[in-house]
């Protein structure tokens, strides 16, 4: 096997607790289904049937949603590919929590945990960007000070309320090609 699991359709997309679901992908292992073990959100599942590219779990009890994850040894997959649709909720989610983040360090850390909670993701990949937190904090922070200096630019421009002094009104002359 090489590299984690990787899971490309899970068939049917929604089946009650005892159903079976089938899991297609690669990096599944040989026909030894005891070494494969699958997740539905926390709960583990039955491993009926394995080969390399294909897995047939039996729902367990209480599993009301979330990711779907292989695990082979200490080797796991990420969940389920997310859709269009998921992808989108996510980016507009992100957009609303976080409004006033680039004031407050560390905060986009915060976040992004509670989105990949929220949308039944592993937080231990926000463990790969701690390290340089520090440099896209500078990042975002200049990106918010210059994305509202240009705000108040353009609607002052707009309102008639900009004031150029006589050197500012000259340089610009000088730059602009005649």
């Amino acid at each position: 096997m090489n590299g984690a699991p990787k899971i490309e359709t899970v068939k049917p997309a929604a089946a009650l607790p005892g159903g079976e679901v089938a899991i297609t992908g690669s990096g599944f292992g040989s026909r030894n289904h005891t070494r494969a073990q699958v997740q539905f959100g926390s709960s583990d599942a039955t491993v009926m049937l394995a080969s390399e590219n294909r897995l047939i779990a039996s729902v367990p009890e209480g599993a009301a949603g979330g990711a779907v994850r292989v695990k082979m040894g200490t080797v796991e997959s990420l969940p389920f590919p997310i859709s269009l649709g998921t992808q989108i909720a996510m980016l507009l989610t992100l957009m609303l929590t976080s409004k006033g983040v680039a004031g407050v360090p560390r905060a986009s850390l915060v976040v992004i945990a509670a989105t990949l909670g929220q949308f039944g993701l592993p937080e231990e990949g926000l463990l790969l960007i701690l390290g340089i937190d520090t440099f896209l904090d500078m990042g975002r922070s200049a990106t918010n000070v210059i994305g509202n200096s240009l705000a108040t630019a353009v609607v002052a421009k707009w309102e008639g309320q900009l004031v150029l002094d006589e050197e500012s009104v000259e340089m610009i002359e000088e730059m602009e090609p005649a």
